[in-house]
């Protein structure tokens, strides 16, 4: 599934951050950057839970701050 998002090209934005389930379908959150924008991604591979909590998150270092962004799934049920 990882080559799914892989393969989405927006003009402008690179894909910052990801998570794709492995064991079921459907499922993924992304992060799409402005090219502008320096970021780096913050790894929280190891907190991700299929159908429990899907996340991935990126840092924005513009040059007055520092801002995180985090995208989360959680399955309804």
């Amino acid at each position: 599934m990882y080559n799914e998002l892989d393969g989405i090209a927006l003009m402008n934005y690179k894909l910052g951050a990801k998570f794709c389930r492995n064991s079921f379908k459907n499922g993924r959150v992304c992060i799409f950057i402005h090219e502008s924008i320096q970021f780096t991604n913050v790894r929280l591979i190891k907190i991700c839970k299929e159908k429990d909590l899907e996340i991935c998150a990126v840092k924005l270092h513009p040059p007055a701050y520092t801002t995180c962004i985090v995208t989360t799934y959680r399955f309804p049920s």
